[in-house]
This record gives C-alpha cells, structure tokens and sequence, in this order.
C-alpha cells in the first residue's frame, strides 16, 4: 500500500517579520561583528545562515569562516510566534546561550580552496531547546 503522505512536500513556515528580526537580533549579539546572516525563506524550519571573515590567512585576508547553518523547528517557530511578546524575551535567552554554547565549540577555519564553498556547520533546535 503506498504512503499517501510520502509525496507532500514538508509544509513550509511563514513567520512574521517580528519573529525573523528577533530571532536575528539575538544571533547579531552572538556572532562576530561583521557577521553575514541570511535567512532562507519558504524552508520547512527557520532558517538562518551565518559566516564572518576570518582574518587569518594573509594569502586570502576576505576567506569567510564555515557557513553556520541555524535551523529552528518549524513547531518551535509556531509555538514562538504565538506567545505574547514579553514571554519571548525566555526563548531568546535560551536560543542566545545555545547560540554561545555552539560557537565555542566551533572551529570557523576550514581548508576549502579558494573559488569553492566553505563547508556548512548544522546546528538544530527543536521546541524543548527554544522554548523550554
């Protein structure tokens, strides 16, 4: 018997642009100053893509970090977006220290060559880790 449910595709989120500017306010306080993040709309979770410039390679003084691939669960997103703005100030401290946590572990440097893209750190959180 085939699946019915196998060839939908996964729902997509929209978020509010509260929601986008919020979640990326607490990524700017996180990540290096000069930071690029971008957020990929129409994905199946939240998506937010960070990479900064190294400065350690004198050979390549603009080679960017590892891309650094937020994804935040699309039932994480929904749950976020329905509580009221003042109960939200919890999930961005929980998703700033999970944001910390991550980037101290990460090694930014990589040895992709030049004209190829740098590899992609996937981090992921869920409804428990955002929203307790």
């Amino acid at each position: 018997m085939k699946n019915a449910f196998a060839d939908r595709a996964a729902p997509r989120i929209h978020l509010g642009r509260d929601q986008q500017e919020r979640v990326r306010a607490v990524a700017e306080r996180v990540f290096p100053t000069g930071t690029r993040l971008i957020t990929l709309p129409g994905e199946a979770e939240f998506v937010l893509l960070a990479s900064w410039k190294l400065g350690t390679d004198p050979m390549r003084p603009n080679k960017r970090s590892k891309t650094v691939r937020v994804g935040i669960s699309a039932e994480a997103m929904e749950e976020y977006g329905r509580s009221a703005p003042d109960e939200r100030e919890p999930a961005d401290k929980r998703l700033e220290s999970l944001l910390r946590k991550n980037l101290a572990r990460l090694d930014p440097a990589h040895d992709a060559p030049l004209g190829t893209e740098p590899p992609v750190e996937k981090w992921h959180f869920g409804t428990v880790e955002l929203n307790g």
